[in-house]
């Protein structure tokens, strides 16, 4: 075999110009050149060119992509970790400059904390609280009505369940994004802060910015939210929210304020996820709180749930991109939420037990929104050329705490199937693979947060049947009061091992 001694010869050219003279049947234009840094030389074995470098020698068959992310949030920078571990040349586009420290805490499932690892997530690092088991109490009375342990998670289910504060998780996201250390491949990777986008096409995978920058790359990802301008395009237009009925609040108190005060303390767990509910069998539950700590403990996090009224809010709030909350609404509020007047939020919870009726009382701020839903999507890939992540494909409410989980579940079917791409012909069959897993699950656990509705009824609800068995959810998981049993069901999914299993089914048919 003759080798190509090292000289002035561009060698990245020269690599390009070998593979084109021996290999047919290949999109050369979607190669990279790995670790050129260290080529000591090119060769031609047969008809592969190999790279030989000072400590290994690999074959050059990697595909790289352009890949435009609209939204920095945790969909965003989580698809952008996993496609820059792909060797692909990743954008984002974000509307917010990521310098307010806003927003709540946030529960991460064992389904989605794998993700978080095999992305070398810092659990440490952003101060999360494992948790252990989950109390449900009579919001009046402090009777127990259920008990469940997860201690086990990391046996059971092969990672842990953290909470953890949403902004840690975001820094700690977009540390990973931007540590080149992080790849094993020479990846570009630019971050564009305080853009608006004024214009997608959605088709040819465009984008165009207020200054009047156009960008265009071979796979658009919108993961842009719940007021996707990304989903808009794809599917023609805005989708239609459904009230849920629910109003949210929430505030944090530091660990001071219950562990110093004689009726709070406690009430104080360890490690644990309280629930207290004022139960009403007509529509599963009429209030709720939600109580758990992140920040090593030292924050307490309260959300707080009731069935609107009338003259309430009916602006529907979202996490966005840059963890505030954005609303539907000419008064526009750049703070996570709509402040909140705290005796009323203690008049609308007045069946609560007074002891929680003081926990709300400590509350330095309370801010609230409405809970809206939407109709599952059909798919989550548009003209093979743009992918809905996140609440911009499934948009869920908070109740089963898998909003942020089934991001990073998006993420993780991105990093298998978007892997080892060896041309850009393979990319719409990479991308069919990734509807048909993510739609059917991701929608399921969509539905399968909705609630009954007070007035009318819940066009959701009548899905989930359906949803069930494209899922392929066990049939004994499908009964209403085996909710338990389907939530375990779901942390222990694995989705790499789901991708990967559809990916060796669907080569070995080639």
């Amino acid at each position: 075999m003759d080798y190509l001694q090292p000289n002035s010869i561009d060698f990245t050219l020269l690599a390009f110009k070998l593979m084109s003279n021996s290999l047919s049947n290949i999109d050369y234009d979607y190669y990279t050149l790995v670790d050129t840094t260290l080529m000591k030389y090119v060769g031609r074995v047969g008809d592969v060119v190999s790279l030989s470098t000072m400590s290994s020698t690999r074959r050059l068959l990697k595909a790289q992509l352009n890949i435009l992310i609209v939204g920095g949030g945790i969909a965003g920078l989580a698809a952008a970790i996993a496609l820059r571990k792909c060797g692909h040349q990743v954008q984002i586009f974000e509307r917010s400059s990521f310098s307010n420290e806003i927003g709540a805490a946030v529960t991460i499932s064992p389904n989605g904390t794998r993700v978080l690892r095999e992305f070398g997530f810092d659990f440490k690092k952003v101060g999360g609280v494992a948790i252990k088991s989950q109390q449900t109490y009579d919001a009046s009375t402090f009777e127990k009505i259920v008990e469940r342990n997860w201690g086990e998670m990391e046996r059971i289910c092969g990672a842990p369940y953290e909470a953890m504060h949403r902004q840690d998780l975001h820094n700690e996201l977009l540390r990973l994004a931007l540590d080149n250390s992080n790849y094993d491949h020479e990846t570009a990777f630019q971050l564009h802060r305080g853009v608006t986008i004024v214009r997608v096409d959605a088709e040819n995978a465009t984008i165009e910015l207020d200054d009047g920058r156009i960008f265009s790359g071979d796979l658009l990802i919108g993961a842009d939210g719940i007021h996707s301008k990304v989903r808009a395009a794809a599917t023609g237009s805005a989708s239609l929210p459904i009230d849920s009925e629910w109003q949210i609040y929430r505030f944090l108190l530091p660990r001071g304020e219950i562990t110093q005060d004689p009726e709070m303390r406690n009430m104080k767990g360890e490690n644990s996820r309280k629930v207290f509910e004022v139960l009403d069998p007509a529509v599963m539950y009429q209030a709720r709180l939600i109580w758990y700590e992140c920040r090593n403990g030292e924050v307490q996090n309260f959300a707080a749930f009731c069935r609107g009224m009338a003259n309430q809010t009916k602006v529907e709030g979202i996490v966005d991109l840059s963890l505030q909350i954005h609303h539907i609404a000419t008064n526009y509020s750049p703070d996570y939420g709509y402040p909140a007047d705290k005796q009323k939020v203690i008049d609308l919870f007045k069946a609560f037990n007074p002891t929680l009726l003081h926990v709300i009382e400590k509350a330095d701020k309370i801010t609230h929104w409405r809970v809206y839903e939407r109709i599952p999507l059909p798919t989550f890939v548009y003209y093979n050329r743009t992918i809905l992540v996140g609440d911009a494909g499934h948009p869920m409410t908070p109740f089963t705490g898998q909003g942020a989980t089934q991001a990073l579940e998006d993420a993780g079917a991105l990093l298998v199937l978007l892997s080892n791409i060896k041309s850009k012909a393979e990319v719409p069959r990479r991308l069919e693979m990734f509807n048909k897993i993510r739609v059917a699950r991701a929608s399921r656990i969509q539905v399968d947060a909705s609630t009954p509705l007070n007035k009318g009824v819940n066009p959701l609800l009548a899905l989930k049947q359906e949803l069930y068995e494209k899922d392929e959810l066990p049939e004994a998981l499908r009964a209403a009061d085996k909710s338990n049993e389907r939530r375990i069901w779901d942390y222990k999914y694995n989705v790499f091992e789901k991708c990967e299993k559809i990916l060796r089914v669907r080569e070995s048919k080639l």
